[in-house]
């Protein structure tokens, strides 16, 4: 008896004899030939204990790998021989934590001009610098002027968000302080979180709230959404093996 598998999946052949009697019920399970799948995760990943297999025509992964970034590699490498979905039944061992701190800040575009900004500078003897107004700090910590080649940074022009983008482009070592001014109701501090998740699984955080939507459903019925405004962000941390982290942000 030969069976020819023609695709991905599962059959029942039903075997009878000449004389019609039921000799028997196989059940067939058609899926790929992973063996070069295999060996390619072998080289990637050539310390994990990774065993492949298949359900309903999915490839499953499962076994122990040492942190997020080594299964996402296996991951990748099972995408690249064509399966649609992956079922990751793959465990970590080392789940290692991460943990992000975020301003979250509230400013009009034109808040370049009203805001006070002020910039505290460590050079690498420790000595903090301070420096105020239309001003900005080098990477050595010195306080620049207004007359200098980076006080563009703060042209009175630039909308808020530019402002602070420009300054983290040049390569300026700052631990930037911003001071809103709440009595002109420029800028304002809408949260402060904490996130912590795993290395390789997301955190997300919403600095605003819910808001209940009527809709009518398909009947005519109304029905009450809640969707989120504000500010929401996402972010993905992957601690890599020389102990620095990759991080994803996705803010909306």
């Amino acid at each position: 008896l030969y069976v020819i598998g023609k695709s991905v999946g599962t059959t029942t052949v039903n075997l009878f004899s000449e004389d019609k009697r039921s000799l028997g019920t196989l059940q067939i399970e058609v899926g790929q030939d992973v063996s070069d799948m295999a060996a390619a995760i072998r080289q990637v990943a050539p310390k994990s204990r990774i065993e492949i297999g298949s359900i309903n025509g999915k490839i499953r992964l499962s076994g122990h790998v040492k942190d997020a970034a080594t299964l996402a590699s296996i991951v990748e490498v099972t995408q690249q021989y064509g399966p649609d979905a992956i079922i990751n039944s793959v465990t970590i061992d080392d789940s290692q934590q991460v943990n992000l701190s975020v301003r979250i800040l509230e400013a009009k575009r034109n808040a370049g001009r009203d805001l006070g900004v002020s910039f505290r500078g460590v050079n690498a003897s420790g000595k903090t610098i301070w420096g105020t107004g239309d001003a900005t700090v080098d990477k050595d910590g010195t306080v620049l002027g207004p007359g200098d080649l980076v006080s563009g940074l703060l042209s009175n022009s630039s909308p808020f968000a530019a402002l602070i983008t420009r300054i983290i482009d040049s390569n300026v070592k700052v631990d930037l302080i911003i001071q809103a001014l709440e009595q002109k109701g420029v800028v304002r501090l809408l949260a402060e979180p904490n996130l912590t998740t795993v290395s390789g699984e997301v955190a997300s955080f919403n600095a605003g709230g819910e808001v209940p939507i009527r809709s009518l459903g398909t009947d005519g019925e109304i029905q009450i959404v809640y969707k989120q405004f504000g500010v929401n962000l996402n972010f993905t941390p992957v601690v890599l093996d020389d102990g620095k982290i990759h991080i994803k942000l996705a803010p909306e």
